[in-house]
């Protein structure tokens, strides 16, 4: 068969295995380590061409052709990897082919997919172009979870600023201490935490102060240069739609990172997450997220970046999506601090708690059912200060939503009405846990259990 001739032709041996149903090739490579693309999309080609009972039955599949590989006898290395995946990953950055098989088991792509890693030049590339611009030269640069370090040695090498890197995988950890860090250790600290859990370590030392988690996250970012704080940029991939909420309870309780640094973040995030905060009020994808979000950061969308750039592939509904939904978005969220002329930082948590139960309120119930739940009979005042019988919260603007919690907030009742203690109560569920929960797991496995029911409440 021409597969044949073309692999033997390659200096590949090649083993037919056969039975009366279907025909599969076991390919071993002992020098080059992994079956090219190209050969592999051929060879399969020609046995579905050769065999006419396989072209009835279902092709093999890219996975399948791999999965017959030896890997005992697999030299593996990064240029392996970016035949695999159609990445430009350069060799000094380690053995990231090595990486990946060890990590397999735990990278997997799974029903969340909430980690994946940046495996592309041109991608990062992207993301550090647009950094430069808002970049200072006293600024701080934070990569979450980068993985084999692709951007984190972009970062390095066209940039003179220290870049701190969190990541909580002791593979990959390793691997960047070994690889980067021996060249770049004036500029770069590497940190055994996930910065994607920030929040996750504030509920921990609420439960128990003595860890002060938040604390050895937090203080490599406290370095203060005329007495302020440096600012700090974030950058990184972001999967979960949690990291999200986080970032707004951490702006509305002004703790973890919108306590002192108030940082700028440089995320790729997916289109599902994008379409979900970078929304108006009057959108279908009108959330309890979107509404806040919209008032306590400010969104740009900067580039895009193909699916294909990130690793593990995400492979879900492939068939379904557009060229938009195969791209990641990548976008700048910075706080936005005007918001304080409008809100004080005292009354932060009555406004969110006031915006998070509007933004709830059922289709067929309208802004003012909702209020007088909290101060009955306030319908005519409220009516008569400007607001509409029926209206719905999915009607009005931001600045209408802002005008509404002002006339709330100034109706004689408001001082002594229940809104008060329902807010108390919103605030107390941030920090205080049920002590029967400690007992039947460990303590991180409460902390992600609980944040979890938190996020998701």
């Amino acid at each position: 068969m021409l597969a044949l001739r073309r692999l033997s032709q390659n200096g590949l041996p090649v083993q037919p295995l056969s039975c009366c149903f279907h025909v599969k090739f076991q390919i071993l490579c002992p020098l080059r380590g992994i079956v090219q693309k190209s050969e592999v999309n051929h060879a399969r080609s020609e046995i579905s061409s050769a065999n006419p009972v396989t072209k009835k039955r279902k092709r093999l599949s890219k996975k399948d052709m791999l999965t017959l590989i030896d890997d005992s006898k697999m030299t593996l290395g990064p240029t392996a990897l970016s035949q695999e995946l159609d990445v430009n990953v350069k060799p000094e950055i380690g053995n990231i082919k090595e990486l990946i098989k060890k990590l397999r088991t735990q990278i997997r792509v799974n029903k969340s997919g909430s980690r994946q890693y940046l495996l592309d030049r041109d991608a990062a590339q992207k993301l550090v172009k647009h950094l430069k611009k808002d970049l200072g030269e006293s600024d701080i640069i934070v990569e979450s979870c980068p993985g084999p370090g692709v951007l984190t040695e972009t970062l390095l090498t066209q940039t003179d600023n220290n870049v701190i890197v969190y990541e909580p995988h002791d593979v990959l950890r390793t691997n960047l201490v070994k690889t980067l860090l021996p060249q770049h250790h004036s500029c770069l600290q590497v940190y055994n935490l996930d910065l994607e859990k920030f929040y996750a370590y504030y509920i921990g030392d609420q439960r128990e102060p003595e860890q002060n988690m938040i604390h050895k996250l937090l203080s490599p970012l406290h370095v203060k240069r005329d007495k302020m704080i440096s600012p700090v940029k974030i950058v990184g991939v972001i999967f979960d739609f949690k990291f999200v909420i986080r970032l707004v309870l951490s702006f509305a309780f002004q703790c973890c990172f919108y306590e002192e640094i108030f940082p700028v973040l440089y995320l790729y995030i997916p289109s599902k997450i994008y379409n979900r905060i970078a929304v108006d009020s009057d959108h279908v994808v009108y959330s309890y997220i979107s509404i806040p979000f919209q008032y306590y950061f400010r969104l740009e969308c900067l580039d895009m970046a193909p699916r294909e750039a990130f690793y593990p592939p995400d492979t879900r509904n492939l068939k379904e999506r557009s060229a938009v939904t195969n791209s990641l978005h990548l976008v700048k969220i910075s706080p936005n601090l005007e918001l304080f002329e409008k809100v004080s930082k005292k009354e932060l948590v009555s406004f969110h708690y006031f915006m998070n139960t509007v933004a709830r309120i059922k289709r067929v119930d309208t802004l003012i059912m909702c209020l007088e739940r909290w101060i009955p009979d306030c319908g005519p005042q409220l009516i008569k200060n400007g607001l509409r019988v029926f209206c719905h919260p999915r009607e009005l603007t931001s600045e209408q939503l802002l005008l509404a919690y002002r006339i709330f907030t100034s109706l004689p009742l408001y001082e002594g009405s229940v809104f008060h203690y329902h807010c108390k109560q919103f605030a107390a569920k941030l920090g205080e846990k049920d002590e029967e929960i400690s007992n039947l797991k460990i303590a991180k496995e409460v902390i992600d259990m609980e944040e979890d029911e938190l996020l998701e409440s």
